[in-house]
This record gives structure tokens, C-alpha cells and sequence, in this order.
């Protein structure tokens, strides 16, 4: 028994890097972060239907993806430790709050068969 599911997204979900500068000489931090376009799943309305195999395919491997890497390096005169930390958008997407909006049954067996789920605005929680 399958159910499709329909998602709302409020809110562009990135990947991102984060490259942390710590300096030894100084109490100074400084931090670059850089959004992954090309790990984007656009705000808007998205179906997981009851056939998978039709599935779009960024959808996909957006959802297939989850990588989290890190490296350190010190630079040459030890005046700093680089420290970079690469988060999927995939990991991002799971720390989103979504309520079910709508239920759907089969009329004949009672099953459920469509479920809508829509971003909440975790501000106002």
C-alpha cells in the first residue's frame, strides 16, 4: 500500500560550507559561509507519488545525499587553524518542523492514501 505525499517549503533549503578561521595570537574568530546552489531545493510545493520510480530525479538525490565532511589545517606559521565543515542540504532539510495540513483516505478500504505536510515557521513556535 502506497500513500503520496505532497510537501510544503517555505523557506530555499542550501548546503553549505563553513570555513572557521582561529587565530593563536589573538581572541579573534572569523567565519565564511558558503551557500551550495547546486544542493538547492527551492521553496514550493513537492509530490512523492505512489510511483517511486517517477520520482524527479534531483528530488532524488537530493534526498540520497548526505554528506557531512570536515578538515583542519594550520598555516605555515602557526598564527592560525583553519577549520572547514561541509553540511548537506539533505542534513539541513531534517532540522525543518512541517505539520500535517491534510489526510486522505481510500473509500473503500478506509486506508490512508494522501498525506500534505507544510513548513511551519519555526519563529513562531
Amino acid at each position: 500500500m502506497y500513500i503520496n505525499i505532497e510537501f510544503i517549503i517555505n523557506t530555499d533549503v542550501y548546503g553549505e560550507q563553513r570555513t572557521y578561521k582561529l587565530y593563536m595570537d589573538k581572541n579573534k574568530k572569523e567565519e565564511e559561509v558558503i551557500k551550495d546552489t547546486d544542493a538547492t531545493l527551492k521553496r514550493g510545493t513537492y509530490y512523492l507519488r505512489r510511483d517511486l520510480s517517477k520520482i524527479n530525479t534531483f528530488l532524488k538525490n537530493f534526498f540520497d545525499a548526505n554528506i557531512q565532511k570536515s578538515s583542519t589545517k594550520k598555516d605555515e606559521k602557526g598564527k592560525y587553524i583553519e577549520y572547514t565543515e561541509t553540511i548537506s542540504a539533505g542534513s539541513e532539510f531534517k532540522t525543518r518542523i512541517f505539520k500535517c495540513t491534510d489526510v486522505g483516505y481510500n473509500k473503500n478500504d478506509g486506508r490512508i492514501n494522501y498525506m500534505k505536510f507544510e513548513e511551519q515557521d519555526t519563529t513562531k513556535l
